[in-house]
């Protein structure tokens, strides 16, 4: 189905469109009625309908009843949706499904204009299931409606203007955009509190474009005592471009194109500083013959992205280019310098979170220019690879049956290739437990389960162990592997213990691959345990071995991690470099002056963290320690110190929870019941005359008791104070969840991760060192080397290479290694260019690589090409051959081997230049000749 509202402009009488077709307000968030979205697939990321090439998310049914009546978009890039009920009225409306308030939708808002000069007005209906309806009507305002289960209020630019009771679970049914005999425009339909409505893509046959937002909550923060901000900024350089005041909760501002440069931008909606939302939009040269395409839309992180590039009449001697990719946020995620005018580059997608991507060709020089653009998508999803192993061998292990199976989605099963035994699995979901199984014949695996916790992309290596008729010991004996929780990935050299009642013990070092045997035992019990550097020491495990047996024992290892905590501000993203904070509730507390603090010893887990810091709110976030991790904790800038003696009251503001697991995958039918503890303010009533609340539902401020269940977004939503102390607990038994938090509800959103995990950063330079340097000798050689040390001795191979500025030079590869020194002599030509490093795969971190690019300069180097060069030498060679005349020619014999003799010293002339001065010095010698013959 598409969007069905046309631009029809009718004298007819009354008539009515309506379409088959209902929208989920749990899936469509928002319908900004531009015709940009369309084939952009960001366009289409939060609605149920898909865009067409030419038309919107929203089918929107319409119905008019009068003379001169219009029905449809106005606007070159950025429309609203135009509304004339001519003699009578218009109206479009649509139906809606899975919308329980407060439940599926706690917030909707739509903004209303007016014309210049114009005195009309608009109207927003919302119908519900029980028959209550609520309405906004004006003009040049922001229609809000805050949804709880059982009421309903409107405001009109903050201020109440109606409110309703509904029944419990009550569903909207309807949401209907009508004007009667008056001109309406309508724009930013939306369920997001802040907003901003921008065109993606403006190319340079416009002067100027719009931006459009809405600004909420303004009776909790008011635009006269707040600042309120619209800034546009470069999203790679941060540089900002335009900084616009916002001055009332729905307001749209033109843009002149002239002043932007052709290049990404991030558009930010701030409140005192604090960046509420943020969207983003390309302007690029609609002429330019430079072009970027990726091969498709969407993607899953195991893939590879083919992106092919051209540059038109690209000038590498004076610009460096590059394919640099960006996210919807503004995170530039790659840069790859170009030396070519077109080519393919491959992108592999490993470490990208699910999300929208912009891949841009950019022009560098004092500042950077985008060429050309376009974008690509991350899809959410549980996605596995990995290699088959044999264990003992310390060998890959091909074409063995692997099966991932999850109650929500099946049994996905391969085989691992035939060549390289690497395997993938795809499509699996978050918060399911997962069945691995894996067989091969002649061979043992110890299968498992885990719970994935996050959309993201698992590397899980599975190691299998000769059957006991094919391991070849000598029995009675224990083997095994030591192994890490939860994925069951090796733990390579530990140490591992054997003992039994007589007193007799040994020892033993696991391979790379975890594996140990104990042979030629004797029958009984024994008992084992393991330890490791970076590890807690295992559990002991009970062995009772029988003559002639090899039993098989898998020791599983908890590992210890450190956990890295940053601190920004939350407008400025600048690094806070003074704050504490807090693991655990106590377990481990730190302060720190250098913007970074480092918790040790960290489990596989959730853990709490707290960051607090001088003149900031405090911020609790929940991270998913998996390995060595970093955390980013944005503290938001207190509003304003108080006076001595002077009280600060705060009126009640909706708070929403959100139950999420990992990046929001959201947690239904989770109880929560919110308790005030304690207040600041004295009593109740005072404080809630004091701000003069008649009509609001009184009980969301005077119950002892706020209670609820999350909707299928996860979400709740209470009416708080933020200067009262809450306990909030969250409870689903089936789930195993019961969480108890304590806040000061002062922000409009919180997201609890009761079962799952926010983002974090494995950094391999904790583990990996490595120095590529290069040594001088005797002007002569150069020695280009490399050392380089793997502290966990998981780097499977290695190659390290040297090129000059055509070809490669020299490599060398080593396979299983942890340490390398190696090293190559060049020669010392003046304006060579070398490069050279190494390119790297590690069990741990995968593909790895660093290079380094060394240019040795000329006695007399421009920064200019050689080739450049030579030809300006020979340029001036011939330009002072033509100088001498007859009568000095005698002169240019001396003159011309000597200005070569110069540009051959500094490097400019090769050796080919000798037919040039030959040919100078064959003329002078000619013109020498004819000077006796004439005698002159």
């Amino acid at each position: 189905m598409v969007f069905i509202i046309l631009n029809i402009e009718c004298c007819g009488a009354a008539e009515s469109f309506t379409l088959p077709h209902k929208i989920s307000l749990t899936e469509c968030k928002e319908e900004y009625f531009n015709w940009h979205n369309g084939t952009n697939v960001s366009d289409c990321l939060a609605c149920d309908v898909c865009c067409d090439s030419s038309y919107p998310c929203i089918e929107w049914n319409r119905s008019w009843n009068g003379v001169d009546w219009y029905i449809g978009t106005e606007g070159t890039l950025n429309k609203e949706l135009k509304l004339k009920g001519g003699t009578a009225h218009a109206e479009i409306w649509v139906d809606c499904y899975d919308s329980i308030s407060g439940v599926d939708v706690s917030y909707i808002a739509v903004g209303i204009r007016r014309k210049e000069g114009d005195n009309s007005d608009g109207r927003v209906y919302l119908y519900f299931s029980d028959g209550n309806q609520i309405a906004c009507i004006g003009g040049d305002c922001l229609c809000e409606f805050y949804l709880t289960e059982d009421s309903v209020i409107c405001r009109k630019d903050g201020e109440i203007y109606d409110e309703i009771s509904i029944t419990h679970d009550s569903a909207i049914t309807r949401i209907m955009l009508y004007t009667e005999d008056y001109l309406a425009y309508f724009d930013v339909f939306t369920q997001n509190p802040f907003a901003i409505d921008t065109p993606h893509d403006i190319s340079n046959i416009y002067d100027n474009f719009e931006i459009a937002c809405i600004v909420s909550h303004t009776n909790q923060y008011p635009i006269e005592s707040h600042t309120y901000e619209l800034v546009i900024k470069h999203m790679g350089s941060g540089e900002i471009v335009n900084v616009t005041n916002i001055t009332s909760a729905y307001q749209r501002f033109q843009y002149n194109l002239s002043d932007f440069t052709f290049d990404t931008y991030i558009v930010e909606l701030r409140r005192d500083g604090g960046v509420m939302n943020t969207n983003w939009f390309v302007y690029y040269d609609a002429l330019s013959a430079s072009s970027v395409n990726v091969e498709r839309d969407v993607y899953t992180p195991l893939e590879t992205a083919k992106i092919t590039y051209s540059i038109d009449n690209p000038d590498f001697s004076n610009h460096q280019y590059f394919l640099v990719i960006e996210s919807m946020s503004g995170e530039e995620v790659f840069r790859q310098p170009l030396t070519k005018a077109s080519g393919e580059i491959a992108v592999s997608l490993e470490d990208y979170e699910p999300k929208l991507y912009i891949a841009s060709l950019k022009r560098s020089s004092s500042s950077e220019v985008l060429l050309a653009y376009d974008t690509f998508q991350v899809s959410e999803g549980v996605f596995v690879k990995g290699k088959t192993y044999d264990a003992k061998s310390e060998q890959i292990l091909p074409s063995v049956f692997v099966s991932y199976c999850q109650e929500y989605t099946g049994c996905k099963n391969t085989t691992s290739d035939a060549t390289d035994a690497s395997y993938q699995i795809e499509d699996l979901a978050v918060d399911y437990e997962v069945q691995v199984g894996v067989s091969k014949t002649n061979y043992t695996h110890n299968n498992f389960s885990f719970t994935p916790l996050q959309s993201r992309l698992y590397e899980i290596n599975l190691f299998l162990l000769p059957d006991e008729a094919h391991i070849n010991v000598t029995p009675p004996a224990i083997v095994g592997l030591t192994q890490t929780y939860p994925f069951r990935q090796n733990v390579s050299y530990a140490t591992v213990n054997i003992w039994n009642d007589t007193g007799w013990s040994a020892n033993t070092t696991t391979n790379s691959m975890g594996y140990f045997a104990f042979e030629n035992l004797t029958a009984g019990t024994y008992y084992l345990n393991a330890t490791c550097e970076g590890y807690k020491p295992s559990e002991t495990y009970e062995v009772n071995l029988s003559s002639g047996e090899v039993e098989y024992v898998y020791i599983l290892m908890y590992g210890l991690y450190n956990l890295t905590v940053r601190a920004r501000d939350a407008g400025t993203h600048a690094t806070i470099f003074n704050f504490k904070a807090t693991l655990n509730d106590g377990e481990q507390t730190k302060e720190t002056t250098v913007g970074w603090l480092n918790f040790t010893g960290v489990e596989y887990g959730i853990h709490k963290v707290e960051v607090g810091a001088n003149g900031y709110y405090s911020a609790i976030e929940y991270v998913y320690v998996y390995g060595d991790v970093e955390k980013i904790v944005y503290l938001t800038p207190l509003e304003g110190e108080m006076e001595q003696g002077v009280g600060v009251s705060y009126p009640p503001h909706q708070v929403e929870f959100a139950c999420v697991d990992m990046f929001g995958n959201p947690l239904q039918n989770v109880y929560v019941e919110a308790t005030p503890i304690s207040t600041t303010t004295g009593s109740w009533d005072w404080l809630l005359n004091l701000f003069g609340i008649r009509n609001e539902s009184i009980t969301y401020y005077t119950n002892q008791t706020l209670s609820g269940t999350t909707d299928s977004r996860g979400a709740i939503t209470f009416v708080m104070m933020e200067n009262v102390e809450y306990e909030v607990n969250f409870r689903n038994d089936s789930l195993g969840i019961n969480k108890t938090i304590r806040i000061y509800p002062k922000a409009d959103h919180y997201t609890v991760i009761l079962t799952s995990t926010t983002s974090s950063i494995i950094s391999s330079e904790d583990y990996i060192t490595f120095n590529l340097s290069y040594e001088i000798i005797d002007e002569e050689e150069i020695n280009l080397s490399l050392v380089y040390s793997d502290a966990l001795n998981q780097t499977k191979n290695l190659t390290f290479f040297v090129y000059n500025s055509t070809t490669p030079l020299y490599q060398q590869n080593f396979t299983n290694v942890s340490n390398v020194s190696v090293n190559y002599t060049v020669p010392y030509k003046p304006g060579e260019e070398y490069m050279w490093g190494y390119s790297a795969f590690h069990s741990r971190f995968g593909e790895m690589g660093r290079s380094r690019i060394l240019r040795i300069a000329w006695f007399l180097d421009l920064g200019i090409s050689r080739a450049y060069c030579t030809w300006i030498a020979i340029a001036i060679i011939l330009f002072l051959t033509a100088m001498f005349s007859f009568t000095t020619v005698k002169f240019g014999y001396i003159a011309i081997p000597i200005v070569s003799l110069i540009f051959a010293y500094i490097g400019w002339l090769p050796n080919v230049s000798i037919i040039i001065i030959a040919l100078c010095l064959g003329i002078l010698a000619y013109m020498s000749k004819r000077e006796k013959e004439v005698g002159v």
